[in-house]
């Protein structure tokens, strides 16, 4: 390999035993040696020279671009074995080299002209990668600690022989490695289940009640998928199909998804698969009640959670043939390691990477229950557009192998890769804090995914509530350290989760449906905007004072409180310091706030108020027109910033009131000033 000192030449190539090379070398401010962007047709000249590198990327680029080589345009820049490939789009003249130093740097370019280079140009990444340990030149910023990144030659389809292989190799690291993630030992198995057989293909399966044929423990499959589509009748369970049902099932006769399902879990070596859909009676109440509420203890048992992730309903099926600029690579023998040895580089197409933001590939990552399902789940396969990515209490991985690279810096965002992880190591700290923050951070999230009922909202996340529920008490040796579950909330912490806040500066409008069901205004689980992310963070604080008091939680049958799904349906609060405002707005532009002005005889205090949804129709029943009156009640006070609820008065005779938003004021300023208009009152919340 070459030393620092040659690199600087300039005229060393990116493998530094060829030819010369215009991928030219640049100490960087950090004392890092990189390398600088070259024109396509100077990286031509240089393969015509003989680089073997250049030639490589020639080869790449004209492949990927659908061109010969002699047609190549455009600008290569490589950082770290990702290779950016600009070149002009149809009609548009190529660009210089000095275009992209002068005009492209994103901190030099105003938003305008950015936006209309990218107009004129088009993008491609490719990756460089081997496919085992090869030590790479200490100039270069390895993402693997000297060595080049590993990757896979994916397969040509998502159910191959290697891709179940792979699925194996993950298995047998997980279960005998992984304390979080157990052995995935045989445990009792779900009231009912699908019994696949054996493991050659019958073209039957049947559904199994398990306490009415006293089957043994055993390791099973669960399916997690997007409801919908046109399901076959036999692919529901009800009381009139269960018979049939137990008597058996053609497989061909199934939803796609289920198909898919059921081959990749006999090639996985098990016999029983659980699937919502055919092991819950879908017209008994009773049974969907006692069910849906055993959903927490039906993936934690499972062996594997098979995510149909990229498919929109149960008719698509989730094995996927991929595209071929993925699955297959370009790869040249001619280069040396440091000792002599010879290996091989490869070169494909940037396989697009799972990163749990793109709801439009993978569907089932906007749905609800799904979230449940995935966190509970001690093992989580996600049959992605483009490949496998492996989920587990520990890890995380994907066929291509580039995903590690990646989990740190994306862990602790929901979906993506490492949130699983992040979550099982909350859930088993020695710390009751992270327990309440485990939980809030579930909160940001779920709250913005869809459900077909929404009466499903608090169901559909009530199996994490029980998961944290009890390792509290496991925690804390007998005493939950959370307290009681609260419609979302918790007993030991409920004032700081009262002020939640939505972190949408536009609200929408309750839904319709809160005719049928809402939750209690208080509970955050009454924003039904999906695109109105819940925010905990003031709950987060550590130096938080309180300024109430829980005196009671319970269920009344007044008119206007949640009447369905929910245990209790009011907080009665005694609050130490209330005061009532006029509702007038002004706007900071700078903020993109609404600012809302207290208006006592003393003067005026500007108040940002968020509030839970929008009150601008007159024709809603929610309407709360400019001029109302409105009860401001503290709750915390946090580095001299105070955040307390936004009240209306429902019931003056039995002091019912309804959340219709938060405030955030600067404390100090109110008690210096206005704090005489303020009084105590006791308050019971609906």
């Amino acid at each position: 390999m070459a030393t620092s000192s040659e690199a600087s030449s300039n005229e060393i190539c990116i493998t530094s035993l060829h030819m010369k090379s215009p991928l030219a070398w640049e100490q960087d401010w950090d004392n890092v040696v990189r390398q600088k962007p070259a024109h396509v047709a100077t990286i031509r000249a240089a393969r015509e020279r003989g680089c073997e590198t250049c030639s490589l990327l020639c080869e790449a680029l004209a492949r990927f671009k659908g061109v010969s080589i002699s047609q190549l345009t455009g600008v290569v820049d490589i950082q770290n074995f990702l290779i950016h490939w600009e070149f002009p789009r149809s009609g548009q003249q190529d660009m210089a080299l000095e275009q992209v130093h002068d005009d492209v740097g994103v901190f030099e370019l105003s938003v305008d002209k950015r936006y209309s280079w990218e107009f004129r140009t088009e993008l491609i990444y490719l990756n460089l990668f081997t496919i085992s340990e090869v030590p790479c030149h200490p100039s270069w910023i390895s993402p693997r600690n000297g060595y080049y990144p590993i990757g896979r030659i994916l397969p040509e389809t998502t159910d191959s022989e290697e891709t179940l292989a792979q699925v194996q190799e993950w298995l047998k690291d997980c279960t005998t490695t992984h304390s979080r993630c157990g052995p995935g030992a045989a445990v009792k198995l779900p009231t009912r289940v699908l019994d696949l057989g054996s493991k050659e293909m019958t073209g039957t399966v049947r559904l199994v009640e398990t306490e009415e044929t006293s089957t043994l423990p055993a390791r099973y499959a669960c399916l997690s998928h997007c409801w919908g589509g046109k399901i076959a009748e036999t692919g529901m369970a009800t009381t009139e199909t269960l018979k049939s049902m137990k008597a058996g099932i053609l497989i061909e006769t199934l939803p796609r998804s289920f198909q898919d399902a059921v081959q990749i879990t006999k090639r996985l070596g098990l016999q029983y698969l659980w699937i919502d859909f055919m092991c819950i009676l879908q017209d008994d109440d009773s049974d969907w009640d006692r069910e849906s509420s055993r959903m927490a203890s039906i993936y934690q048992g499972a062996f594997i959670t098979i995510g149909a992730t990229c498919s929109r309903n149960s008719t698509e099926g989730f094995i996927r043939s991929l595209n071929p600029d993925y699955t297959s690579s370009l790869a040249s023998s001619k280069y040396r390691t440091v000792d002599g040895r010879p290996f091989d580089l490869y070169v494909r197409k940037g396989v697009p990477h799972f990163t749990g933001d793109d709801t439009t590939a993978h569907p089932l990552l906007g749905r609800a229950w799904i979230y449940q399902e995935f966190l509970l789940s001690p093992r989580f396969l996600h049959f992605a557009e483009e490949e496998l990515v492996w989920e587990c209490n520990e890890n995380s991985s994907c066929q291509c192998m580039s995903l590690p690279n990646f989990v740190e810096a994306l862990s602790s965002h929901y979906w993506r890769p490492g949130a699983k992880n992040s979550y099982s190591k909350l859930i088993h700290s020695k710390d009751p804090r992270s327990l309440a923050e485990c939980w809030r951070s579930v909160v940001g999230r779920y709250n913005q995914l869809a459900l077909t009922f929404e009466g499903d909202r608090f169901r559909a996340i009530a199996g994490i509530a029980d998961q944290l529920s009890a390792a509290g008490t496991k925690l804390s040796q007998g005493a939950l350290s959370l307290g009681r579950y609260i419609e979302g909330l918790w007993e030991n912490s409920i004032v700081e989760d009262l002020c939640w806040s939505t972190s949408i500066l536009s609200p929408i409008a309750r839904r319709a449906n809160r005719v049928e069901w809402r939750a209690p205004t208080w509970s955050w689980a009454s924003v039904q905007d999906l695109s109105s992310e819940i925010d905990l963070e003031f709950a987060r604080n550590k130096t938080n004072k309180r300024f109430a008091e829980v005196l009671e939680f319970g269920y009344t049958n007044h008119p206007s409180a949640c009447q369905k799904y929910v245990r209790y349906n009011y907080i009665r609060l005694k609050l130490h310091s209330t005061w009532e405002i006029t509702l007038n707005k002004e706007s900071d532009q700078y903020y993109g706030l609404t600012w809302w002005l207290l208006k006592p005889e003393e003067g005026e205090l500007p108040m940002g108020i968020f509030p839970d949804y929008s009150w601008d129709n007159p024709t809603d029943e929610d309407y709360i027109g400019l001029g109302s009156k409105a009860v401001c009640g503290l709750l915390l006070s946090s580095n001299n910033v105070g955040a307390g609820l936004l009240l209306v008065q429902v019931d003056a005779e039995n002091g019912f009131y309804r959340r219709i938003g938060t405030f955030r004021l600067w404390l100090e300023t109110w008690q210096n000033s206005y704090s005489q208009v303020e009084k105590e009152m006791v308050v019971s919340l609906i």
